[in-house]
């Protein structure tokens, strides 16, 4: 019994997390696709340190979760977000009625979100795989130059050239350095 109840507030709180999020990058002019939210997540939890207990893996854009799918998955069955249609392309999500009341619920973590979706909302999905890529590997290895993690992206993901991955590492820097100037993660992140 306990159990259950514990798992249901969990996925509370995921429902009213993502929400909110989702919320934000339709503020901040995102295409807010399933993409946009998954690296949004990631970057949340593995640059901005929050709490959010995902596991990513590496897919064909850059870090996913299943998890993520799911939880909208759910909030699409609950009525709190809807996909709509953007042909030929995947479908945007916004929050309904009773979406906007669950991101209302949402007090920790606020500042966070609003940074990661003014940061990352306006980009095309093609500009987030490089340095969501290249976190994940500095992640799993910290210890890797950034040459090695540029060629770790290129063999990953050929698509992604070697001077590409250098610039999508440039990028992550910078993001993890604007995070620090705002406050946002330690400097020693």
């Amino acid at each position: 019994m306990r159990e259950a109840l514990e798992r249901r507030n969990m996925e509370d709180s995921r429902r009213t997390f993502l929400a909110r999020l989702i919320g934000r990058l339709r503020d901040h002019q995102s295409w807010t696709g399933e993409t946009h939210i998954q690296k949004s997540m990631f970057f949340l939890q593995e640059l901005l340190g929050c709490k959010l207990g995902y596991g990513f893996y590496l897919y064909h854009y850059g870090p996913y979760c299943y998890d993520i799918y799911e939880v909208m998955q759910f909030m699409l069955m609950f009525g709190e977000i809807r996909a709509e249609d953007r042909s030929p392309y995947r479908p945007q999500y916004q929050l309904t009625k009773s979406g906007q009341l669950l991101a209302g619920r949402l007090a920790d973590d606020d500042n966070r979100i609003d940074w990661v979706s003014r940061m990352l909302g306006p980009k095309r999905v093609a500009d987030l795989e490089g340095p969501s890529t290249a976190l994940l590997l500095r992640r799993q290895r910290p210890d890797r130059s950034d040459a090695d993690t540029a060629a770790e992206i290129n063999r990953l993901k050929p698509h992604i050239s070697v001077p590409a991955a250098m610039h999508a590492i440039r990028e992550l820097d910078e993001l993890r350095s604007r995070a620090r100037e705002d406050g946002l993660i330690e400097s020693a992140s």
